[in-house]
């Protein structure tokens, strides 16, 4: 548990290390932060993946509920996919044609909203569950 302690605080200095030149340089230093995205991106998908699997090893009656919410979690990034678009954005001042960028930053603007979405009727309903009681 302390170790979970240390790898918090850890990114959490990562991450504002990365972040504070995006605010000094200017848009020279999006790179990193694109960069540190990516990592982050890259542990969380690791992580949802071993954490489950470790859980099925010590816990094999919970296994069911680890495998539908890989399932939920695999048909929301298949379905962000879908709807994600290739389009180039074109601003003022340049265009943006990177395939994978745009599709990236689209699926992860969509699996925030779905997110955000679900975080809030689990709270509202959990509320009129809470009223009835």
């Amino acid at each position: 548990m302390k170790a979970i302690s240390i790898l918090k605080y850890i990114l959490l200095a990562v991450g504002v290390l990365t972040v504070v030149p995006i605010y000094i340089a200017g848009e020279s230093a999006v790179a990193a932060g694109l960069l540190w995205m990516y990592v982050i991106l890259a542990l969380s998908i690791a992580l949802i993946i071993i954490m489950p699997t470790l859980n099925m090893i010590q816990n094999p009656k919970g296994t069911i509920g680890s495998l539908i919410g890989l399932g939920i979690l695999a048909v929301a990034g298949v379905i962000a996919y879908a709807f994600s678009s290739a389009e180039p954005v074109i601003t003022p001042v340049d265009t943006f044609d990177n395939v994978l960028s745009l599709r990236l930053s689209d699926i992860g603007l969509y699996l925030t909203y779905a997110t955000l979405a679900v975080a809030i009727v689990v709270a509202v309903v959990g509320e009129i569950i809470n009223a009835f009681k």
